[in-house]
Parts: structure tokens; C-alpha cells; sequence
């Protein structure tokens, strides 16, 4: 489970990536087209940390972490909104929810590259 989720999260980095290439220098469609690859990224992230924590596995506490950070982003989010009709801020519509994004892929990697270290007890025997 955790390598399809690396390389879902690692598709869709390089499709913001791509996306940002194509659309930049056309105005704000660059913009646009950062937080479409947003929509897709956030769910997917947030539904990857809970059922991490909810399943207690490795570095379930960072992952705690990554999740309340998001919905307090989310909640600043949609209560600035309320406050102000226009448009969010840029950093708190762009840079944290990237920050957030880049810190739960670090994780992930951190996942799959480290090995679990074992007992000294049947080290040749993997349970």
C-alpha cells in the first residue's frame, strides 16, 4: 500500500510540475493550474494520513501531525473566506498547502527507504 501511494503522490507532483511548465508565462492560468493539481493532491493526502493513523503504522505520529496541521489550514481557509469575499491570500491559499504537501512526501519516502530494524532473535525470519 505505501509504494502505490508513493507513486500516486510522485505522479501527481510531476503533473503539478507539468502543468505549471505549460501554463506559465499565460497570465494567471499558471495559478489556476497550481491549485488544480492542488485539488487532487490534498484529498489524496489527507485520506493517505488518516488511514495511516487509523491503521497505527509507521510514523502514525507525524502523519497526526501532517492531518491537524491540514484541517487547521483548511478551517483558516474557509474562514477567511467568510471574512473576506474576495480571494485568499496567496501564501495561505499556495505556499502552506504545498508546504504540507512536500512534508507528507517526505514522510512517505521516508517509509519506503528505511528499513525496520530488527530483534536479534531468528534475524533471518521476517514477520
Amino acid at each position: 500500500m505505501k509504494y502505490i501511494d508513493l507513486t500516486i503522490q510522485t505522479l501527481l507532483f510531476v503533473f503539478a510540475i507539468v502543468l505549471l511548465i505549460l501554463s506559465f508565462g499565460e497570465g494567471t492560468d499558471w495559478y489556476f493550474a497550481v491549485l488544480y493539481a492542488q485539488i487532487l493532491l490534498g484529498p489524496w493526502q489527507l485520506l493517505g494520513s488518516l488511514t495511516s493513523i487509523l491503521l497505527k503504522t509507521r510514523h502514525f505520529k507525524l502523519k497526526i501531525l501532517h492531518q491537524v496541521l491540514s484541517w487547521v489550514v483548511l478551517l483558516w481557509l474557509y474562514i477567511a473566506s467568510i471574512d473576506n469575499p474576495g480571494m485568499p491570500q496567496v501564501v495561505l491559499l499556495m505556499v502552506v498547502p504545498w508546504m504540507l504537501a512536500v512534508y507528507y512526501y517526505l514522510i512517505s519516502w521516508s517509509e519506503v527507504l528505511v528499513k525496520r530494524t530488527q530483534g536479534k532473535f531468528l534475524p533471518h525470519l521476517s514477520f
